[in-house]
Formats: structure tokens, C-alpha cells, sequence
């Protein structure tokens, strides 16, 4: 008498998270009719793996490392490197989801481009903050902080990305002990805080205008009010000595003096409370 025995139970062979899957074992054949029948009635949505391919592109061409782009989609270093190499073309739901899904400012490892940081510091010279503060505060030697600042730095690890990122948010809206080096900062035509909505877009720009560095005496009144005004728009803590700075005076009296004479009392109440705040 032959005995009936049991069929071993199949092994699973789906991979991970996959939504596809050629296993008809007990877990995966439910779920592929389930997943057959959302597809023929167009009900099933996968995200767009074009868009997740030209975001790693993008990313890769703004200067983040492969490493830093892994840890900020939660990824595993290869996959990205093989669809910005280009060996896959249509990454899978998981890989896709997670990209398309990823804040790039928050990767952990690798490395990225050092226009962010650099436009940080620069701003923050603006405000008044020099290089041996922010060593100071965050642990960061001057010669490197020096090196992102001015350029010279072609991309930043993660961690030093962090700190300057920290830093800034710490500092932005708050002046420093150093006029002279926020005066030089303007003379050198760094952007203000305020002249950046994410200082990691290359896509933002900020130019300058030079002829309004240069100042000098005899101009007309109203140029020197519009002026005023929009330097104010980028950097609203200025007193009337730092633009008479700015604008080649002698001293603040002479600022102060032609706004009283041509009315503009807004202006020199705004300007007074700034000396007020930075005193």
C-alpha cells in the first residue's frame, strides 16, 4: 500500500517588493490575479520610470554623487549607478517610487556640488559672520570653510554639506559681530540671505547691480531712494552708515539728511531702527 504524501510546500521566489512576479506559490498567486485584474481594467498606476532616469541625470549633472543620491532616496548604491550609467533604462516600482519621492538636500554620505554651500557662506558674510566664527561655533576648520567660500572647493562631503546648511539656518537672520566684513562682502557682490529661496537651485540666479556699488556723491535724490529701496528688499537690516558705506559718503548724515529733506520719513524711521537693532 502506497501511502499519499504531502507536495512540499513551493519556495517563494518573488523578489522583494516587486509588483510582478512569475511565482504561483500560496502568497504570490493571489496577489498576481489581483494585480493582473487592476492592470486589464487600467486601474493600475505604476509610477513614471522616465521621470525617476532624468531626475538621476539632473542630480548627477548639478554635481551629487552616486552615494549621496543612494542615501537621500533610501536606495541601494547600485541601482542608481546603473541607471545613470545607463545599463537600465526602466528601473523597477520600488527604485522609481523612491526617487521620484527623495528631498536630494538630505543625503547622508557621498558628496555634492558646492554651489549651495558656497552661497550659504556668502551670505552669511553678508550679514557679518566671518569664517573663524562659523569655525568656531560648528567645528570646521577656517582653511576648508575658505576654500567652499571662495570656490575653490569643487564639491563638499555630506556631512560638511550638513553643518554649513546647519549653520545657516542658525545664523541667516541674525547680524554678526563683523561690519567691515559684511561691507566687503556687499563690495564684492555676494548675495544677501534673502536673494535665495533654496541656495541649492542652480537655477536661481542673483546679479547684482554694480553700478549701485560704486555710489558717489550728486546723484539725484530719487536714484539714491530707489537705491536705498532695493537694497532693503535684499537685505533689510542695512543702517544709513553701512549704505553711506555702500555709497561713497563721507558718513550716515549724508543719507539721513536727504531723506529728511525730500520727505521720505518711512525710509529714515526704517533705517534708525536697524542702528537701534545693531547697536
Amino acid at each position: 500500500m502506497t501511502a499519499d504524501l504531502a507536495a512540499p510546500p513551493q519556495t517563494c521566489k518573488r523578489r522583494q517588493n516587486a509588483l510582478w512576479t512569475t511565482c504561483r506559490c500560496a502568497k504570490c498567486g493571489p496577489h498576481h490575479r489581483r494585480i493582473l485584474k487592476l492592470h486589464h481594467a487600467g486601474m493600475l498606476n505604476r509610477p513614471a520610470a522616465d521621470q525617476a532616469v532624468a531626475l538621476i541625470q539632473a542630480w548627477r549633472a548639478e554635481g551629487y554623487s552616486i552615494l549621496w543620491i543612494a542615501t537621500a532616496a533610501n536606495v541601494n548604491k547600485a541601482w542608481v549607478l546603473t541607471v545613470a550609467n545607463g545599463k537600465v533604462t526602466q528601473p523597477g516600482p520600488l527604485l522609481t517610487s523612491r526617487i521620484l519621492a527623495a528631498d536630494i538636500s538630505t543625503g547622508t554620505a557621498g558628496f555634492c556640488a558646492s554651489l549651495g554651500p558656497r552661497r550659504r557662506l556668502q551670505a552669511l558674510a553678508i550679514m557679518g559672520w566671518n569664517l573663524d566664527d562659523i569655525s568656531g561655533r560648528y567645528d570646521i576648520p577656517t582653511a576648508v570653510l575658505s576654500r567652499i567660500r571662495t570656490g575653490t572647493a569643487g564639491d563638499v562631503h555630506a556631512v560638511r554639506y550638513a553643518t554649513i546648511a546647519r549653520a545657516y539656518d542658525d545664523l541667516a537672520d541674525t547680524r554678526g559681530p563683523s561690519s567691515q566684513g559684511a561691507a566687503r562682502a556687499r563690495n564684492l557682490g555676494w548675495a544677501p540671505p534673502a536673494a535665495w529661496d533654496d541656495p541649492d537651485d542652480p537655477r536661481e540666479t542673483y546679479e547684482p547691480h554694480t553700478k549701485r556699488l560704486q555710489g558717489g556723491k550728486g546723484r539725484p535724490v530719487s536714484d539714491l531712494v530707489e537705491d536705498i529701496e532695493w537694497l532693503l528688499r535684499h537685505d533689510g537690516a542695512l543702517t544709513a552708515g553701512e549704505l553711506a558705506e555702500r555709497f561713497g559718503y563721507a558718513d550716515r548724515s549724508a543719507i539721513q539728511n536727504a531723506l529728511a529733506r525730500h520727505g521720505h520719513r518711512d525710509l529714515l524711521e526704517r533705517l534708525n531702527r536697524n542702528a537701534e537693532r545693531a547697536a
